[in-house]
Order: structure tokens, then C-alpha cells, then sequence
């Protein structure tokens, strides 16, 4: 009987005892941006710094030109069935528009 609980207080023991979490550092989030017909989806896409959006190109051609803003991504050129990403390093405002399509608006919030 003191053999049983000795083994059953060792078993109990080391079951308490988890490993140490050695998972690294989070992945930035990424936020994703369609373009149904003429327009972005959604409008205003809010992020942190760091994070990313990734643009959904459909086979209508569009392209992303950054509006000239300290911090602003890489213009995306006219792009079809492409999904296109782009990192934001610098907290702010960035509107951005597709030039093919006037009115073909939207905004990135970096906080």
C-alpha cells in the first residue's frame, strides 16, 4: 500500500509539472482588402504597426497608390489574381487610391 501512494504522489507530481512554453515571438496579424467591383473592401481597415494587409487582386485590373504620406508602403502597380501584401512600419493615416478607377477610394489607420 505505501508503494501505491508513494507511486501515485511521483505520478501526480510530475503531471503538475508542464513543460516551459517555448513558442517564439507572435506573428504580426495580417488584415485582408478585396475589390469587388469597383470599390475596396473594407473602407477604412485599421491595423497596429507592424501588422500587414494583404490586397486581393480579382481579375479586374487594379493597382493601390499610396497617397505621398511619411510611413506610406510601396505603391502596388496594376496587379490581376494576385493576393499582395504590404507591411506598416510607421504608425498613421494612409489613404490610398486605384488610379485605373476613379472615385476607387480607401484608408489604412496604423495605431
Amino acid at each position: 500500500m505505501g508503494r501505491l501512494l508513494a507511486l501515485l504522489a511521483t505520478i501526480v507530481l510530475f503531471a503538475g509539472c508542464g513543460g516551459h512554453d517555448v513558442s517564439g515571438p507572435m506573428a504580426p496579424e495580417s488584415a485582408a482588402v478585396s475589390m469587388p467591383g469597383f470599390s475596396f473592401t473594407p473602407f477604412t481597415t485599421t491595423i497596429v504597426v507592424g501588422e500587414t494587409v494583404t490586397y486581393d487582386f480579382p481579375a479586374e485590373s487594379h493597382n493601390v497608390i499610396f497617397a505621398k504620406v511619411t510611413g506610406a508602403p510601396a505603391d502596388i502597380q496594376e496587379t490581376t489574381n494576385q493576393k499582395v501584401t504590404r507591411s506598416f512600419l510607421t504608425a498613421g493615416t494612409f489613404p490610398y487610391d486605384c488610379t485605373i478607377h476613379p472615385g476607387m477610394s480607401a484608408v489604412v489607420v496604423v495605431r
